[in-house]
């Protein structure tokens, strides 16, 4: 058995974009967590959608992570396996807004449509909470962040609960009498990822032959997908012959003449047959709160490749390699429009292009985008990153990876009595 250490260490999981439930405000009945949500969003999704003013009512709030989810006679392990894993060698889950004395495995609940910067600020301040319940000196984190995760542990590393504004001025708040000791990087797009792209313009369908998509407009209102748009490299985008593109990818202008998402032809339509102002505003609305969002999201991308004072802090990574990722995107005329395809859509079989489409990765985080930290975060990497054969979410499940968390959150506390 892995013995815990004194001073105990706490482990927080915060989960990826998804992995937690939401809950209807009104009446808590779950509308987000099922095998049920994932196959059958007969509105395309509409009711997980957020209202995109910011004094539009939000219906739902976050409930909890999600351990497994049933689809018919099978049943997928979410992130129960982590927990079944910790509390067999001894730690005691909690809940970070109620915590007790002896709790010391927590995994965040947070809304995942939300800015990341809100997420981490959040995870902040409950930090602090359950610091303040600990009579056995101060707390020592492990935090296990997973794909989205990621973004919300490094910016709570870096900066704590500082807000995005105070962040660039060099200001940072760490959470009162905490210490991150540990952060575990898993299958996490650091610098992005084309996939998003690809979802908030195609939409999402996340069960095979038998489920519903969820539309390009409910993918659209999520604020915290713009932030993990490819910010790693150049040259994401060809044309249909392989020359590059000079692509402005967050500029709303560029969303609006290349027809993405809600300027998609499916997408407007449905807007103008269905507007639904309550949750996506007017043209103007969502015009003024998409050159809102992306500017926002290429300023966290900045703001996390600056070097800063990581402390004692120590990093991990946990990542795949073993599956063709998107890497670049062809832009090609169709009709009086355009046509965006990403490596792995049906119209580019067959298609040879000068250079990849494709590369290393998990098959949503190429391995450029895993590796895209800044200098700082590289420099606190306590092993090489520790790779595994799996698919993106599948590799915090990979039995070696479960061991490789299990063995560094058993090592002696770096700071301990500090």
């Amino acid at each position: 058995a892995v013995a815990q250490t004194d001073p105990r260490r706490t482990v927080v999981l915060v989960p990826g974009m998804t992995g937690v439930e939401l809950l209807d405000r009104q009446s808590g009945k779950r509308v987000w967590g099922s095998g049920a949500n994932l196959i059958g969003p007969y509105d395309g999704g509409y009711r997980i959608a957020r209202p995109i003013l910011r004094e539009g009512e939000d219906a739902l709030e976050p409930g909890r992570a999600i351990d497994q989810v049933r689809l018919g006679p099978v049943t997928k392990p979410v992130y129960g396996p982590i927990e079944d894993m910790f509390e067999d060698h001894g730690w005691s889950r909690g809940d970070l807004s109620a915590p007790g004395p002896g709790d010391d495995l927590f995994f965040y609940a947070y809304d995942w449509r939300r800015d990341n910067v809100e997420s981490a600020r959040r995870l902040a301040a409950q930090l602090e909470n359950v610091a303040k319940k600990r009579v056995d000196g101060p707390l020592a984190v492990t935090l296990i962040c997973q794909s989205n995760g990621g973004h919300i542990c490094r910016y709570l590393v870096k900066y704590g609960s500082a807000a995005l504004e105070e962040a660039e001025r060099g200001m940072a708040r760490p959470p009162a009498g905490v210490t991150i000791d540990q952060v575990i990087l898993v299958g996490n797009a650091n610098g992005g990822s084309l996939r998003i792209l690809r979802y908030l313009n195609q939409g999402r369908k996340y069960v095979g032959f038998v489920g519903r998509k969820f539309h390009p407009e409910t993918l659209f209102s999520f604020e915290s997908m713009y932030q993990d748009l490819p910010a790693y490299r150049e040259g994401l985008f060809v044309d249909e012959f392989g020359a590059p593109l000079e692509v402005e990818l967050y500029s709303s202008d560029t969303w609006r003449s290349y027809g993405w998402s809600i300027y998609s032809g499916p997408s407007s339509r449905r807007l103008a047959s269905d507007p639904r102002p309550d949750l996506f505003g007017d043209e103007t609305t969502r015009a003024e709160y998409l050159a809102a969002v992306l500017e926002r999201a290429r300023r966290l991308q900045e703001l996390m490749q600056r070097t800063g004072d990581l402390g004692q802090t120590r990093y991990y990574m946990i990542q795949s390699q073993s599956i063709e990722t998107p890497e670049r995107a062809v832009l090609r005329r169709d009709g009086s429009g355009w046509e965006t395809l990403i490596s792995g859509d049906k119209a580019l079989r067959g298609v040879n292009l000068p250079g990849a489409l494709s590369g290393p990765g998990d098959g949503h985080a190429t391995l450029g985008s895993q590796l895209f930290l800044a200098p700082d975060e590289t420099e606190a990497m306590g092993d090489a990153p520790f790779a595994v054969d799996a698919a993106h979410f599948e590799v915090i499940l990979h039995p070696d990876a479960l061991q490789y968390m299990l063995s560094l959150v058993a090592q002696p506390v770096a700071n301990a009595g500090k």
